[in-house]
């Protein structure tokens, strides 16, 4: 083997390994997702153009409305959340993910629900 294709075999098999050492790696989130969600809640009242105006003028951001609740959801900074918890109207909650626990794995109970919708006449 010549110099020059010891040194190619060597590029390789280093890269090789140094990719598959870095695949076994923990992945290093920039942000966590509890992070990022901390400033997302959920504001309720009594409807929902009420709500979204007192988000306004607290100074957060409207991100969607939320009708059959009467609410919205919103980005607020602590200064605009502890203003909008000075008006008693408002109910304010953090926006958090959630999931079922309930289901066995694998299970997709959509699927099923169609199905016996589209066998009925």
């Amino acid at each position: 083997m010549t110099t020059d294709r010891k040194i190619r075999w060597r590029a390789l098999v280093t890269l090789s390994v140094a990719g598959f050492l870095w695949s076994l790696a923990p992945e290093l989130p920039s942000r966590t997702p509890q992070a990022a969600a901390d400033d997302r809640f959920i504001v309720q009242g009594s409807n929902t153009a009420t709500v979204a105006e007192a988000v306004a003028a607290a100074g957060g951001e409207v991100t969607h409305e939320l009708t059959i609740i009467k609410a919205v959801g919103a980005r607020l900074t602590p200064a605009q959340r502890r203003r909008l918890e000075k008006r008693s109207e408002l109910r304010i909650r953090p926006d958090r993910t959630t999931s079922v626990s309930g289901m066995p794995a694998g299970d997709n109970m959509d699927d099923r629900a169609w199905q016996r919708a589209e066998r009925k006449p």
